[in-house]
This record gives C-alpha cells, structure tokens and sequence, in this order.
C-alpha cells in the first residue's frame, strides 16, 4: 500500500492507472490526412528541442473556446435544457 506524505494511506484509483499510457502514436500520413494543409500542431517542447526545430510559437494558448454549459431542471417538466455559453477570455 503507497503512502501519502503524511503517511495516511493513498486513495485507490489516484494517479495514472497502472498500464495506461499518456501518449499515443500516428503516422504522418494519418495526420495529414486529418488535417488541413498549415495547421498549426502542438508539440512537446522537449520534442521540439531534441529534432531541433526551431520557430515554434511558445506563447500560451491566447483563443480561449467558448464553453457550453447546459444545467437541467431538477422538477420533472418539458421544458428543454437551458444552455449557457461563456466566453473565457472575459473571466
């Protein structure tokens, strides 16, 4: 059993699940068919790095999307799902 640092016991299921896998491989001509011709691809920048590239835009994502949130109505009526859209460039 894995211990926190104030040595009270780990909660099950926190952390990456043994066996899981936090990247995924494509070949380039998958990708490129999937994507239109100057698409913009975020990289790890360590990646970046060690083929040597070199012009890759660093700056933080500045576009944030817009994010629909819909809230249900808790009483049991026909009125639809109310949808809120917010815009997180204004928070």
């Amino acid at each position: 059993m894995k211990l926190n640092k104030d040595g009270t016991p780990r909660k099950k299921g926190s952390g990456r699940p043994k066996g899981s896998v936090s990247f995924t491989s494509f070949t380039l001509k998958q990708l490129s068919e999937q994507l239109p011709e100057g698409a913009r691809i975020v990289v790890s920048r360590i990646w970046a790095d060690n083929l040597n590239l070199a012009g890759g835009d660093t700056a933080t994502v500045t576009a944030q999307p817009k994010i629909q949130v819909a809230t249900a109505v808790a009483e049991e009526s026909s009125s639809p799902i109310s949808v809120q859209e917010i815009n997180l460039d204004d928070l």
